[in-house]
């Protein structure tokens, strides 16, 4: 993490978060994923795709912001293997910072957070879609989007809390718009209880609806996430501040913020750019009160990505399947590396939704008069 890794091990709090800080600390309880394992020596997963690792003196900084929970559900806190894993969580038991999404199998990956707060039981579950870091019966990891565990721990909420918030580590990078299957999730989260639900993995500030009695937030940009890119959105985050009376009494607002040139922390917009950034949001947002724009700019983001993805999937045309038997062309024209990205290709239901869109699309031009 360079500078920022510095500057948190050091416990300067202040110098990576600026004046976000103070809305951090003026919080009964903030909340934030951490997108690597802490570790105390490389141990990097077999996987396609980047493994990212910072050094366990963060949690330094992080708890002199006075940070109140941590959720480990996402793609990477796996990439060091069961060991990072392992003192990801020792670490944040050293000092005394409570997580939630990942554990030593499914069961612990699953469990809810809870804790009462001026006499409020808040409730936090953290969900990851199926890449390379879901756990197993046996196996750590973190948490899994399956519908059917998803559906046994909100019945648990529903009697263990009276204010429930999802963190839903998922969605297409870069896409300021849910998939429509990652959306009807999320409404069906709500449905069954969630009061607020969040969704990272995305890296840019996507989109937001209100659904029922609940808000949904699709892509809550970077927090502190130093990185080279030209990549646009990618500097930028919000924060969503709740303030919860009860289940039914409750509000929010949106913090914009970005990361400084020199990617050694955040700052707030100024005023003129943070009312232009929410100006924004909200009209970007309005996409969902015409379902046929939204169909059409998923169908758009999934064709101009179709050659990536085509490729994966792509087979052998004759006569070359009788030639691959034995997979000799495999191993010649794929390596590793690709195989192992059509394997997350086809796990991870973000990209499998992307395939099966095309895939749609190519049959309805098929019928089409004169194709």
């Amino acid at each position: 993490m360079g500078a920022v890794g510095q500057e948190l091990s050091k416990g300067n709090a202040a110098g990576v978060f600026g004046g976000v800080l103070s809305d951090l600390e003026s919080c009964d309880v903030w909340l934030a994923n951490l997108e690597c394992p802490l570790i105390e020596e490389a141990s990097p997963a077999v996987k396609c795709g980047p493994v990212l690792g910072a050094p366990q003196g963060v949690l330094q900084g992080l708890k002199s912001a006075r940070v109140g929970l941590l959720g480990l559900a996402n793609n990477h806190i796996m990439d060091h293997g069961a060991r990072g894993l392992n003192t990801t969580l020792a670490a944040c038991r050293r000092f005394g910072i409570p997580t939630v999404g990942a554990g030593a199998n499914r069961d612990e990956a699953g469990r809810l957070w809870v804790s009462e707060l001026n006499g409020m039981r808040l409730g936090v579950m953290a969900l990851a879609e199926a890449e390379f870091s879901l756990a197993g019966r046996n196996s750590p990891g973190a948490n899994s989007m399956d519908f059917v565990r998803t559906a046994a721990s909100l019945k648990q909420a529903r009697s263990a809390c009276d204010f429930l918030v999802v963190l839903v580590h998922g969605g297409n990078e870069h896409l300021q718009i849910p998939r429509p299957g990652l959306r009807s999730f999320c409404h069906w989260l709500v449905d069954e209880g969630a009061r607020v639900v969040v969704c990272q993995h995305s890296h840019c500030v996507g989109t937001y609806e209100k659904h029922g009695a609940g808000l949904v937030v699709y892509g809550q940009g970077n927090f502190v996430f130093p990185h080279r890119t030209q990549r646009p959105g990618w500097r930028e985050g919000i924060l969503v501040r709740l303030n919860v009376e009860s289940a039914r009494d409750w509000t929010y607002e949106f913090v914009p913020f970005a990361m400084h040139a020199s990617d050694t922390g955040i700052d707030h917009l100024d005023t003129h750019a943070a009312r232009g950034f929410l100006d924004a949001f909200t009209r970007r947002s309005r996409i969902f009160e015409d379902e046929e724009a939204y169909e059409r700019a998923w169908a758009e983001f999934c064709m101009e990505r179709r050659w990536s993805y085509m490729t994966l999937v792509s087979g052998f045309r004759r006569p070359l399947p009788r030639l691959n038997r034995k997979g000799a062309l495999t191993r010649l024209l794929c390596s590793r590396t690709q195989r192992r990205a059509m394997g997350a290709m086809f796990r991870c239901e973000s990209h499998r939704e992307v395939v099966i869109t095309l895939a749609d699309l190519d049959l309805a031009a098929e019928r089409e008069p004169g194709c």
